[in-house]
């Protein structure tokens, strides 16, 4: 699988937190089958719906570590 990383906002009005955390646990486990559990990062942060800085910093991290040559 190629590297993807799932920032979500647990306060999300949009989407209930179940359902975001299932789909976390559904990805995690497919990652983990395919032997590659590092390149799959799913984020909850704790607020409403929005990109913030932090999660901006942290998205652009993650694009470094895996998509620069």
């Amino acid at each position: 699988p190629k590297p993807l990383m799932v920032p979500q906002c647990s306060r999300d009005g949009l989407y209930t937190l179940e359902g975001m955390r299932e789909s976390v646990e559904r990805i995690s486990a497919i990652y983990r089958k395919a032997g590659a559990p590092e390149m799959f990062q799913g984020r909850f942060y704790d607020q409403p719906h929005t990109f913030s800085i932090a999660m901006q910093e942290e998205a652009f991290e993650w694009l470094d570590r895996w998509l620069k040559p």
